[in-house]
C-alpha cells in the first residue's frame, strides 16, 4: 500500500513543491487549502478544498490516515501563523551546543516543540519530515516573498535555485 502524505497549504509556493516532491518520490499525497483550483494534476494526488480547522481536520484525518502531515498553510494573505501554532525548534538544542542557523533551525508546532525540549531527536519517538537547509539568496528572496510574488518574477528566480532547493 502506498504511503500517504498530508500536505495543508497545498496551494501555495512551498506547499505544491513540496508536495511535487513527495509524488516524485513515490508517495500518494493529499492536498488541503482554501483556493478551488488544484496545484496538481498527478494520478498520485488528491485535493480536498477546506480551511484548516479542528473540526474539519478530524473529519479528514479520521478518513485518510495520513502517514504524515506537512504543514505549510498561513493565514490568508501570506500573514504568518499566529505564535501559539508554528515555533522555531534547533534540532541541536542550544542547551547542547547547537549553533541558531539554518541549517539547526525547523519549523514545529508548538506541541512537538515543548514535548522535545532541550533533547535531541534520537532520545524522542520525533523524526525530522523535511531537513534543514540554507537558502541561497534567490530562494531567501522567494521564501520571504512566497505571498506577493507573481509567476515572471519566479521564473526569473527559479534558475538560480540549488538542484537541492524544495522551491523547484
Amino acid at each position: 500500500m502506498i504511503e500517504t502524505i498530508l500536505i495543508t497549504g497545498a496551494t501555495g509556493l512551498i506547499g505544491a513543491a513540496t508536495a511535487q516532491k513527495f509524488i516524485d518520490a513515490g508517495y500518494g499525497v493529499v492536498g488541503l487549502d482554501v483556493n478551488e483550483t488544484p496545484p496538481l494534476t498527478d494520478a498520485n494526488f488528491r485535493y480536498v478544498c477546506t480551511d484548516v480547522v479542528l473540526e474539519k481536520m478530524t473529519l479528514v484525518l479520521d478518513e485518510l490516515n495520513p502517514t504524515a502531515i506537512i504543514h505549510c498553510a498561513a493565514h490568508p494573505g501570506g500573514k504568518s501563523f499566529e505564535e501559539r501554532l508554528l515555533t522555531r525548534d534547533h534540532v541541536i538544542p542550544l542547551s547542547k551546543g547547537g549553533k541558531d542557523h539554518w541549517m539547526n533551525v525547523v519549523s514545529a508546532c508548538r506541541r512537538c516543540n515543548q514535548f522535545k525540549g532541550n533533547k535531541l531527536l534520537d532520545d524522542t519517538h520525533l523524526e525530522l519530515l523535511a531537513l534543514p537547509y540554507t537558502p541561497n539568496h534567490a530562494e531567501y528572496l522567494a521564501l520571504i516573498n512566497s505571498h506577493r510574488i507573481r509567476s515572471d518574477q519566479m521564473e526569473f528566480l527559479r534558475p538560480s535555485f540549488s538542484r537541492q532547493s524544495r522551491l523547484r
